[in-house]
C-alpha cells in the first residue's frame, strides 16, 4: 500500500498592485537560485561603439530597454495564450469523461497538444532570473516549485496507470487512494523523482497510454473490452477519467499563478523585471537562453523522445526553437536584438541561418539524439552573437558547458 505524505496545499490569493510594490521592497535575498537581486551593472559597449560618443551610448541604452520591453510583452502574451489553451483542454477532458468515445478522445488529445505547445512557447521569455517573495518559497509556490508540477520529467508510467505486464498498477488502480487535489499533490514525486503524478506528461500518458494506442473504452465501463491473451481486463475506467479531470484542473491553477505574475500592468514578475536596467535583463536573458539551448533543448528534447506517448517530441523541440527565434530575431525586424547589432549583420545572419537549419533538420529527423551537428552550429552562432551583445558573459569553448560571468553585469 502507498504511504501518503502530508501536504500543505496552499493557494496564492490575488495581489493588489500596492501589495506587489510593497513585497518588492521587502523581498529577502537569501536564496541565490530563486532570488535575482539587482547587482551593480557594468554596461559594456560593443567593440565598434565608442564610449566617447554620447549618442551611441544613448542608443545602446535605448536598444537594451527595448529588448527588455519586448521580452516582457512576449512573456505576458504567451502565458495568456497558454492559460486559454489549458482551459480549452480541460473542457475537452470533461467532455471525454462524460461521453467517452473515439471523437471526444481525439479532441482531448488535440487540445493537449495545443496546450503543451503554448506552454513551451512561453519558456524562452519567462526563464530569466526573477524575484520571489519569501512567503512563496515557504508555501512551495515559487516558479521553480510550480514548474515541477507543470512540466516534470522523467516520469514512471507504471506509477500512474497500467503498463504492459502490469495491468493493475498505478494510482488509477489503487482504489484505496482518493483522487483529490491534495492526494495527488502528496503522491507527486513520492519516494522517487520519477514518481510523477501531476503535469502535462501525466495527462499525456492518461490520454495515449504506454504505446500511444489507448482506446476510448479505457474511460467507459459500459464499453470495456473483454480480456484477450494480449490484453487483460482494464479496470477503473471512471477513476481514470476522474484522474484526468483533477490533474487538468491542478495544471490550470498552477499555470494561472504564473500567468498572473507575468501580467504587464500588475504582475509581480513583470513589475520587478521592468524596474531592472535593460542591460541587466539582456544579460539574464542571454544566460537563461544559453542554458535552455544546451541543457533543455540539446540535453533533453533532442536527446530522447520528450513527448513519447503522443509521439510528438520533434514538435516540442521545434516549438522551443521557434520561440527562441521570436525573442531574439523576430520577423518584424524591429524587436529582439537587431538594434543592438546594427554594425554586425553577419552575426544576425549566422544566427538566423543556424536556427533555420536546425528547424529544417527537426522536420525530418527520426533517430535520437536529433540534429547534433546542427545544434552545435546553433550554439556556436548564439555564443558569437551573445559575445557582441554582452561581453561580460563568457561562453566556454565547450559548447555544452555552462556560461559564466566574467564581471558583474546584471542580476541572477
Amino acid at each position: 500500500s502507498r504511504r501518503l505524505m502530508t501536504s500543505a496545499g496552499p493557494f496564492m490569493m490575488p495581489l493588489r498592485l500596492t501589495l506587489l510594490l510593497t513585497a518588492v521592497l521587502l523581498t529577502a535575498c537569501d536564496n541565490q537560485e530563486e532570488t535575482a537581486t539587482e547587482a551593480p551593472v557594468v554596461t559594456v559597449l560593443p567593440d565598434d561603439t565608442s564610449a566617447d560618443d554620447p549618442s551611441a551610448f544613448s542608443n545602446l541604452i535605448t536598444a537594451q530597454e527595448s529588448y527588455r520591453d519586448h521580452l516582457l510583452a512576449l512573456a505576458s502574451v504567451r502565458y495568456d495564450i497558454t492559460l486559454d489553451a489549458v482551459q480549452k483542454m480541460n473542457t475537452d477532458l470533461s467532455a471525454l469523461a462524460e461521453t467517452p468515445n473515439d471523437r471526444t478522445l481525439e479532441q482531448a488529445r488535440t487540445s493537449w497538444r495545443n496546450a503543451y505547445t503554448a506552454y513551451l512557447q512561453s519558456l524562452p521569455s519567462t526563464s530569466i532570473p526573477v524575484d520571489e517573495p519569501s512567503d512563496w518559497k515557504s508555501a512551495g509556490l515559487t516558479r521553480s516549485a510550480l514548474t515541477e508540477t507543470i512540466n516534470p520529467w522523467p516520469l514512471e508510467p507504471g506509477y500512474i496507470d497500467y503498463v504492459d505486464g502490469y495491468p493493475y498498477t498505478g494510482i488509477v488502480n489503487d482504489t484505496t487512494l482518493n483522487l483529490s487535489e491534495g492526494s495527488l499533490q502528496e503522491q507527486h514525486r513520492f519516494a522517487d523523482v520519477s514518481y510523477v503524478s501531476l503535469g502535462f506528461h501525466v495527462i499525456e500518458f492518461l490520454l495515449w497510454g504506454e504505446n500511444g494506442q489507448r482506446p476510448a473504452s479505457d474511460f467507459n465501463p459500459a464499453t470495456a473490452k473483454s480480456a484477450t491473451p494480449d490484453r487483460p481486463v482494464v479496470k477503473n475506467q471512471q477513476r481514470r477519467a476522474e484522474y484526468l479531470r483533477t490533474a487538468g484542473q491542478m495544471l490550470q491553477k498552477n499555470l494561472q499563478r504564473l500567468q498572473l505574475r507575468w501580467q504587464l500592468d500588475n504582475g509581480f514578475y513583470s513589475i520587478t523585471t521592468a524596474v531592472r536596467s535593460g542591460a541587466s535583463v539582456l544579460n539574464g536573458s542571454l544566460i537563461s537562453l544559453r542554458q535552455m539551448l544546451s541543457k533543455d533543448l540539446a540535453g533533453r528534447y533532442l536527446k530522447e523522445p520528450s513527448s513519447p506517448f503522443s509521439q510528438t517530441g520533434n514538435e516540442d523541440a521545434q516549438v522551443i526553437l521557434g520561440s527562441v527565434r521570436e525573442l531574439l530575431v523576430p520577423v518584424d525586424a524591429i524587436s529582439g536584438v537587431r538594434a543592438l547589432l546594427q554594425g554586425k549583420p553577419e552575426k544576425i545572419a549566422r544566427l538566423e541561418t543556424a536556427l533555420s537549419m536546425t528547424d529544417e533538420c527537426l522536420s525530418t529527423a527520426t533517430e535520437y539524439p536529433l540534429c547534433q551537428a546542427e545544434m552545435l552550429e546553433l550554439l556556436t552562432a548564439f555564443d558569437q552573437t551573445a559575445s557582441q551583445l554582452d561581453p561580460a558573459v563568457h561562453f566556454p569553448v565547450n559548447a555544452w558547458a555552462e556560461p559564466v560571468l566574467t564581471q558583474p553585469s546584471g542580476s541572477g
